[in-house]
């Protein structure tokens, strides 16, 4: 026996040296939010770990090896320091009318009132894994040993050592009800140490369970859990204060401090914290004590229930959050990814698309049409401006030219699809200015829109001609009786009226002092009303015109190009470039700031947040993302360089929205889903170049390849873009020897941005409701929260996506 008591010992002795050095999760956790210390913190670490020594020793040896045999009718191990409260424990509370934001109301069961520091309790070790274990009594010093050595039950698992156990509720059969748990004597004098609160695990299920209130995810609010002892929620709420919370309010003195309960307090602090934070990529997790909600517990009658945290704390969610989806080393594109639906209680057309380009431009909807020479020039930019978006005139040409292309896109006041020819008095008329959309030359004093009107030059005429190498002067038509001039302002139905009683086929809009603006005709106005009418206002800015943009580059004789567009009245300009993390941009970026500083400019492209961070401290008001994912573009092919669109939009907008800057989402754009994807994943716009570049207000003419009416569109990379200046925006213009980073190509005929860009937007407003976000910038908020989920697609799951399994189909959108 003496022999069998030394084993003992030693074996008792090695086991707590070994686990001596095994650190307690608990410790790790309630150390990240701990501000204010325990009074009795190393005592109460120590004993913890005496206790888990002696649950390890007690698993090898028997449970009941130590104890005397009237223990063994000890109760089963029910209760818990987590008991949750019933579930109609915490019912609705009736709040007054005039509730300040955010103060919590409390349930209607007694809770402690709030005090700063904890007070120190007592509490029971963690709960075993088995409702049957039986506690054992702490390993002291015996003066004898034990006569003999119970075998453990089988039924006992072995507790694992790497792992803190959830608290575990046992449900009690109807006709019982548990007693308080088993007091367990500490060893030692020493006091065990407050575990850390994990979710609570409750299983069975209750067999009726309440139904669960889904509500709207347009608002979030982070609150305390109910079911998390009050020494926990108090230094989680000591951390939330210390750390940026706004507490003022739940001082005595503040508007909150009413109800005076720790919960309610608590609640305040969570939210305030989590409201400042969760823009950078803050949580509402407070070492598991805090949960989101989606009713405003401050303008409602409803409290949180016991039923909320048992639901937020089942480990049963759906897809990933973004930040863990987006950490993983892959570069995913928009077809990669796929959100996962979420509660809906609004219609489509309750959603609003409004967002801001940069920091002082407001738009209607997120759309912005490319600065390229096949994408957008005045008709493009004016187009887009009267749905609610904006267009950048590209500069691929001089620029006296590119201004006199904004100006011509403010001026005009009606989207029409015309594009007058203008000529001066002493120029010569070629038979490549009259085209299918106009068959007259306008002539005016300075050759160019806003100036005085002198006369025309009919197709017909100029066809007849003997010497057509004379001066438009000598066979104009000067103006009279057929011309019908009305006012610059005038509206599509107050035009059409005037054609119809004046049975004109075209009118000319003039300003007061007799400079044109543009010509409209009676087929050009036909065709317009048959487009579908926006609910959204046009893009307007301070001066009453048409918001325009327009694209620069870096180089030194663009400052010249800058103040062209300055006096023609742009509202933003564009830093052109493939790179946007150049000294040259940066410096750029400076001088603009420093020279016009109310006008806005947007930087880019950026990919990376390195690149970002650069760019924002240089002080730009908007970034460009995209590098490479344009479908003319064969940057990542020819250099190696760029990133999968979804995922330079996700971390740019994560590090741009902590500066206020918006993030534009440039290329990768083929359908509406796309769209979707990129305003979700941060963007505040989309850039489109080939979604675009075949509709009727594109530049150029359209052409027949094989039976399909085409119109141009190539890269600004493409050797034939460069030839025209294009160069510089990949920092080629000095090198010798041109590389092409993109391709020239054709799209087919859209029809006007007026008839299908509606449609558009109409698919985009009902993948937001899908979504369940109402706005912007609650899609953005469910994103950072972790409450929208998504997945990754494999290469089947996409091809199931898509339309399959037909031998003939016709897709149309609208």
């Amino acid at each position: 026996m003496e022999r069998r008591r030394i084993c003992i010992i030693f074996l008792c002795f090695t086991i707590a040296t070994a686990f001596s050095l095994t650190i307690c999760d608990a410790r790790k956790k309630t150390g990240s939010f701990k501000v204010v210390k325990h009074p009795r913190r190393s005592s109460i670490i120590k004993t913890t770990k005496k206790l888990k020594v002696m649950s390890s020793l007690y698993s090898l040896l028997g449970t009941n090896a130590l104890m005397d045999s009237s223990s063994s009718n000890t109760q089963p191990y029910v209760g818990s320091p987590f008991n949750l409260p019933p579930y109609d424990s915490l019912g609705p509370i009736s709040l007054p009318q005039n509730a300040p934001p955010y103060c919590i109301y409390p349930p209607s069961t007694p809770q402690s009132p709030s005090t700063t520091v904890p007070t120190p309790i007592t509490l029971l070790p963690p709960p075993a894994t088995s409702s049957s274990y039986i506690p054992p009594s702490p390993c002291v010093a015996v003066p004898s040993p034990p006569k003999t050595f119970l075998s453990p039950p089988s039924s006992v698992p072995n507790r694992p050592e790497s792992y803190v156990s959830p608290p575990y509720i046992e449900p009690s059969p109807p006709s019982f009800t548990p007693g308080p748990p088993t007091n367990i004597p500490s060893p030692m004098g020493f006091v065990p140490s407050p575990p850390v609160f994990e979710p609570p695990i409750v299983f069975p299920p209750p067999a009726v369970p309440p139904p669960r209130n889904t509500a709207p995810t347009s608002a979030l609010w982070c609150v305390a859990k109910p079911s998390v002892p009050d020494p926990i929620i108090q230094e989680a709420m000591n951390y939330a204060c210390g750390t940026g919370a706004d507490c003022d309010s739940i001082k005595p003195s503040g508007s909150c401090f009413e109800p005076n309960t720790l919960f309610a307090h608590a609640s305040f602090a969570f939210n305030s914290y989590w409201q400042k934070t969760k823009v950078g990529g803050g949580t509402c997790e407070f070492g598991g004590t805090g949960m989101l909600v989606t009713l405003d517990p401050s303008r409602t009658s409803r409290t949180v229930t016991a039923a909320d945290a048992i639901m937020a704390s089942i480990d049963e969610e759906d897809g990933y959050a973004s930040v863990k989806l987006f950490n993983q080393g892959y570069s995913y594109t928009y077809d990669d990814v796929i959100f996962l639906p979420h509660y809906i209680d609004f219609p489509a057309d309750a959603v609003s698309l409004s967002t801001r380009l940069s920091r002082n431009i407001a738009l209607s909807v997120p759309c912005v049409a490319s600065p390229m020479d096949t994408v957008t020039e005045a008709h493009m930019a004016a187009a887009m401006a009267s749905i609610g978006g904006i267009g950048i005139i590209h500069s691929n040409v001089p620029s006296l030219s590119q201004a006199a292309m904004v100006r011509r896109a403010k001026s005009s006041r009606v989207p029409i699809l015309s594009n007058p020819v203008f000529a001066s008095p002493d120029s010569r008329a070629p038979f490549d200015d009259f085209n299918d959309e106009c068959s007259c030359i306008l002539v005016t004093e300075s050759g160019a829109a806003n100036s005085k009107l002198l006369g025309c030059v009919w197709k017909r005429d100029w066809l007849n001609l003997k010497e057509r190498e004379a001066k438009v002067m000598q066979y104009m038509q000067s103006i009279d009786s057929s011309f019908v001039c009305v006012p610059w302002n005038c509206d599509l139905a107050q035009i059409d009226g005037i054609l119809e009683e004046k049975k004109r086929d075209f009118v000319v809009l003039e300003k007061e002092d007799g400079e044109v603006v543009d010509v409209v005709t009676k087929e050009e106005v036909e065709r317009v009303k048959g487009y579908p009418k926006l609910l959204e206002k046009g893009s307007v800015g301070s001066d009453g015109k048409w918001i325009v943009g327009a694209a620069m580059g870096t180089r030194e004789s663009d400052k010249e190009r800058l103040e062209h567009l300055v006096k023609a009245g742009t509202n933003v300009v564009v830093l052109d470039s493939s790179q946007g993390n150049s000294i040259y941009q940066i410096e750029m970026i400076k001088y603009v700031k420093r020279t016009y500083p109310e006008l806005d400019v947007i930087g880019g492209n950026v990919v990376t947040v390195a690149q970002a961070k650069n760019l924002i401290e240089a002080g730009v008001d908007g970034l460009r993302v995209g590098m490479g994912s344009g479908s003319i573009c064969t940057t990542q092919e020819v250099c190696a360089v760029g990133r999968g669109q979804a995922t330079a939009v996700y971390k740019v907008s994560s590090i741009a929205a902590q500066s206020g800057v918006p993030v534009i989402a440039d290329g990768g754009i083929s359908n509406s889903g796309h769209i979707v994807k990129a305003l979700v994943l941060g963007a505040s716009t989309v850039m489109m170049g080939s979604f675009l570049a075949g509709s009727t207000e594109a530049p150029g003419a359209y052409e027949c390849q094989n039976g399909h009416r085409v119109k141009k569109y190539r890269g600004m990379g493409s050797l034939e873009a460069m030839t025209k200046g294009s160069d510089a925006r990949y920092l080629g213009d000095t090198a010798k020897l041109k590389i092409a980073q993109g391709v020239v190509g054709a799209v087919a005929d859209k029809g006007s941005v007026l008839k299908f860009l509606p449609y558009t937007l109409q698919a985009v407003k009902q993948g937001f409701q899908d979504l369940g976000a109402s706005s912007m910038d609650s899609a953005h908020d469910l994103l950072r929260s972790g409450v929208l989920r998504l997945e990754a697609r494999t290469g089947a799951a996409q091809v199931e996506g898509g339309v399959h399994g037909l031998v003939s189909y016709e897709k149309k959108y609208f």
